[in-house]
């Protein structure tokens, strides 16, 4: 934490919202001195505070603590850029074509890693005109795959799965893109889909 930094955000924000430091206190039930403080970086607000300054400026309480000033550059949404953010307290996912910081339960998410493998795939059968993939995954309480993702140059696709359930998913045809399975360890396993990439595991199982 840097309070020059910090205190540089909050009088960005507060001007950009067009708040005195008085109206921002009164909104914080601190004194007008107490932001000012801040602003010239004596001091740090109360950690109750952040998660409240962070709402009344639209922002995470991350950044308010890190004091990043800087704004995220519009790139569109491209699928070549998709991320997955993941939560290892609730199991929430949050999927993205921007590079993004995300915080979850008070912690901040995991961006999954991918890992290059498709041992992860049992083996496949073609059921009219999708695949039917068997997982090479356990789905015990304690071991077990939270998603899968299908992604193609325009699109992508994401499957919850879930303790207890078979490791079965059903997933469109493909022609070129990549298929991501994701464990509640943290790993993401990530293969290049072609073509003919699912027919190598449809004579296996």
């Amino acid at each position: 934490m840097n309070n020059k930094e910090t205190g540089k955000l909050i009088r960005s924000l507060r001007i950009s919202k067009k708040l005195t430091q008085l109206q921002l206190a009164q909104i914080l039930c601190v004194s007008d001195k107490t932001v000012s403080k801040w602003e010239r970086g004596l001091g740090m607000p109360d950690v109750s505070l952040i998660s409240k300054i962070a709402d009344i400026f639209d922002t995470t309480a991350e950044r308010i603590l890190n004091g990043n000033t800087e704004k995220n550059k519009y790139n569109g949404a491209n699928p070549n850029r998709l991320q997955f953010l993941y939560c290892n307290n609730c199991g929430n996912l949050v999927t993205t074509t921007a590079r993004i910081e995300g915080s979850c339960c008070g912690n901040k998410m995991t961006i999954l890693q991918k890992i290059k493998s498709d041992e992860i795939i049992k083996y496949v059968e073609v059921v009219e005109d999708e695949y039917f993939v068997t997982l090479n995954s356990t789905m015990t309480k304690t071991d077990f795959v939270t998603f899968v993702a299908v992604k193609s140059f325009d699109k992508y696709l994401v499957i919850r799965l879930y303790p207890e359930q078979n490791p079965q998913i059903r997933v469109p045809v493909v022609i070129k893109g990549e298929f991501f399975v994701a464990k509640n360890n943290g790993e993401l396993y990530c293969c290049d889909l072609n073509k003919t990439f699912f027919e190598k595991f449809q004579k296996k199982g």
